[in-house]
């Protein structure tokens, strides 16, 4: 039941991967690695959220996800994928200063994840 899970909530306009989405995700994890059970309510947009996802998350980990007209989604984050989402998220245009997402974005640089 949902009634079991602390419930983190994340700002995120369409379109962006925000400082907030980020910083929740970022606790979410934690959370979830110190034994908690955890959902994060988007408020705006969650269609980019597995990206930092998938950079927060340790190697070997499931992400599940919707893909409109196609179904679920399994991917298994490994050192290629935490590599590639990197590469494409720094070709995303940069609006405002975040540290966090500074920070996400030094995997890859020198082909190693961080």
């Amino acid at each position: 039941s949902i009634k079991n899970y602390k419930k983190l909530e994340a700002n995120n306009p369409p379109g962006y991967i925000s400082c907030d989405l980020v910083r929740t995700i970022q606790l979410a994890v934690k959370m979830i690695f110190d034994g908690f059970r955890v959902c994060i309510w988007i408020h705006g947009e969650e269609d980019l959220a597995v990206m930092p996802l998938g950079l927060v998350l340790p190697e070997n980990s499931l992400i599940l996800y919707g893909q409109p007209r196609e179904g679920v989604v399994a991917l298994v984050i490994d050192k290629e994928k935490k590599i590639l989402i990197a590469n494409l998220m720094r070709r995303m245009e940069k609006v405002l200063e975040c540290k966090e997402i500074d920070e996400l974005l030094e995997v890859g640089k020198d082909g190693n994840v961080h």
